[in-house]
Formats: C-alpha cells, structure tokens, sequence
C-alpha cells in the first residue's frame, strides 16, 4: 500500500484565511516530505500557470525530498453538456503533459456534476466516450486513468461503478473509492470494486464534523488490515486535516504505518491495483 497525502489537504490549511491565494506547490512539497510520506497526489490547480521549466524545476525538488508524483488530480465534468466535456478532455490532456514532466503514476479524472437519478443516457454514454479517449491517450506512455467514485453518477452507487469500469473497458482505467460515502461499513462496496481500485481517499468524520482517522464514523483501522491482506497495492490518500498541516500529517501517517506493521504478514491474491507478490 502506498501511503500519500493530497494537496488537497493542505490548501487550505497553509493559508491565513479564506481571502488567502492558494499556497504555491513548493511551499507544500516540503509539508508533504516532513511529514513521512514517500508520494504526494497533486492537484491540477496547484499547478496553474506552469510552464515546462516550472514543471522541471518541481521535479527537482520533489527528487530532492524524496517524493514520487501519484495521481494528477482535476475535478472534471462530461455529463453537464459538450462544451465542459470539451473543456475535460482538454484539462484531461493538460494533466497528462504534468504527469510527463512530473513522472506521475497518472491522473485522475471526476465524472461529472449530474448525478444517478438525474443522468441520462447521453450523459452517461458521452462520458464514457470522453473517458475512453483519454484513456486510450494515456496508455501510450504508461499512464493509469483513475475516475473518481465520490463525484456525479458514481457516488455511493457500486453497480453504477463496476458498470461504467465495464462499458469503459480499458485496461489502464479504474476507480478512486471514497470509504466515507459508504459509512459506517464500506467493506462490502470495497470488495465489490476492489479489481478495479486504483486509489483510496482517506477522510473522516463523526456526525458530518470531520475528524481524526481514528476517531471517525468510519473504522479505518479494520479497513486498513483488510485491505492489507487482501494485498491492496494502490494508494491510500489523506485529503483531509484537522489542525496544524505538518505535525497532523505525520501523525495520522504514523497512525496508519504502524496499523500496517501489524499486519505485515498478510497473503497477497493480486488484481487491479493489488499486489501480485506471494
């Protein structure tokens, strides 16, 4: 399991307020490093205005903190009508050429603003086409397409997800599962999609508050030993904090490596985004 945390988690907690710019990505790099983790998924808008130099210039950073780029993140939509599918491809593209540059693992795409009992068919089947071309864009330098599961028609709906995966049918496309849309239980839903899990977002709450990842509706603790042993691969993501960014990231890093070194001893089966190890 590869540990990483999101900029997500630390935008808005390495501001001054909510009138503050969004903190510029060498300012959270070194957060993301301080804290222990080995990858940072990075969100497309923490990259705006980059060129192919600023790009290069953040590889070298990152090579010289020891981090390794995951997913390039955006939140698209191909439901809402032509023009935003248009403007997700062309974003889909822009992420790609960082994941280039970055040395990504890949990139990960949203679905859309619609959502299951409002989509129709020509929705659904645009973003499958959309999502088939940059699929097929990706795969000819090695690059996974993850769509998120917690956005559009695919939340919290685990047939809409392994349908979509299907009618897709790609093989460098699967899914980012959301544990805490399927509270307080989500190992059924995660086990039903589990061939296809490409990364794991990791936040919690009690009572829609948010919380620690101990602390939560959701037990992340028997989550983690599952998935260790049914040899999960992929990335399991922190996008959320409570407190100051850098000494809770380390924590909450702590607080999952040390559940994993419990279960090191775990047999690995191998599927999509799972160990193939025995």
């Amino acid at each position: 399991m590869d540990l990483s945390l999101s900029t997500r988690a630390l935008r808005d907690l390495l501001g001054s307020g909510a009138s503050s710019k969004t903190p510029p990505l060498h300012t959270m790099l070194p957060v993301v490093a301080q804290a222990g983790f080995g990858a940072v998924e990075i969100d497309l808008s923490h990259l705006a205005g980059c060129g192919t130099e600023d790009l290069h210039r953040i590889r070298q950073l990152m090579d010289k903190l020891g981090l390794r780029a995951g997913l390039i993140q955006s939140r698209t939509d191909f439901t809402s009508g032509r023009e935003s599918a248009s403007a997700g491809v062309e974003s889909a593209q822009r992420m790609l050429s960082c994941a280039r540059e970055l040395k990504a693992r890949g990139i990960e795409l949203s679905t859309g603003e619609l959502e299951a009992m409002v989509v129709g068919e020509e929705p659904w089947d645009r973003t499958v086409r959309c999502v088939q071309r940059i699929a097929d864009s990706a795969i000819t330098e090695g690059y996974c397409v993850s769509c998120d599961s917690g956005t559009g028609f695919l939340r919290r709906d685990v047939p809409a997800m392994l349908e979509f995966v299907q009618q897709v049918d790609r093989p460098n496309v699967g899914l980012t599962f959301h544990p805490f849309d399927f509270r307080p239980d989500p190992l059924p839903a995660m086990r039903a999609i589990l061939p296809h899990l490409l990364r794991i977002q990791v936040v919690n709450g009690i009572d829609g508050v948010p919380s620690r990842l101990g602390q939560g509706d959701v037990d992340y603790a028997m989550l983690i030993v599952e998935l260790a042993r049914l040899g999960y691969a992929g990335a399991f993501t922190l996008e959320s904090l409570i407190g100051v960014p850098d000494s809770v990231a380390a924590e909450e890093r702590q607080w999952v490596a040390a559940i994993l070194a419990r279960v090191a001893e775990v047999p690995h089966p191998g599927c999509c985004g799972v160990s193939e190890e025995s």
